[in-house]
Parts: structure tokens; sequence; C-alpha cells
């Protein structure tokens, strides 16, 4: 099913902090690099003690080392934590104001469902890497 297609989907993230996504990012002594310079999505967030850090996420595809590590470890990859949730009505205000990726519009890219509340309010379930830059 669709649903159960994009929950495979949704777990294939992986958060690291940017240091340590930096030093992914750099060629080893042998010219090797472990994640292209464009890989993963950096954004910033709160850690346990209430310090704003930075992150970035990758996809699981992104690094053979992640798979490596996730197979050690007989895990899957994190939901991704970028994922936005928002009224039906706003997100077509966003696309009115073109503000997705061509590529990446809610309508090829999104989620919709209807939120468990009274009002059963239709939501559609964005990634931030929708955006435009």
């Amino acid at each position: 099913t669709v649903l159960f297609q994009y929950e495979t989907r949704a777990l294939r993230w992986i958060q690291i902090p940017k240091k340590d996504a930096d030093l992914l990012r750099q060629q080893s002594a042998d010219g090797k690099q472990h994640v292209a310079d464009d890989a993963g999505y950096e954004y910033e967030a709160y850690d346990a003690d209430g310090n704003l850090c930075c992150y970035v996420e990758f996809n699981v595809d992104d690094c053979k080392s992640f798979q490596q590590f996730m197979l050690a470890e007989n895990k899957c990859g994190e939901k991704s934590h970028l994922f936005i949730h928002a009224p039906k009505p706003l997100v077509k205000q966003w696309c009115e104001a073109k503000l997705f990726d061509e590529k990446s519009t809610p309508t090829k890219a999104g989620y919709d469902y209807k939120s468990l509340d009274e009002a059963n309010t239709e939501m559609v379930e964005v990634h931030a890497r929708h955006f435009k830059d």
C-alpha cells in the first residue's frame, strides 16, 4: 500500500552534529570523500540541555558507512526531524507563492492526511528539503 511505502521511506534518515558532517565531507588522506559536499540538509535545533546546535540530516544512502552502522546495530534510520505539518490551505498559499522546489511540490512529494482532532482538519506533511533555498 501507499502508506507502507511512505513509512519505509520515512525511516531512512540520520541526524549528526554539523562538525561530524563536515569531517565526512572532507577528503581523507587516501583522497576518498565519505559524502558529497552537497549531501545532507543543515538545520539548527535545541539539544536536551536547551543549547542551540547545528545538525545535518543525511539519508542513509548518502554514505556506505551509515548503512554498515545500521546493519551492525540492527537498526534502521530514524524518521526525518524536518517534516513540517501544516493545514492544507496554508500549504496551498506556499505553493502559490512559489516557495517549493519545482521537483518537490507537495503534490509530488507531500503526504496528505486528516488531523485526529474534532475538526478533522486536512493537513499536508512536507519536508524542509522541498522548499527552495
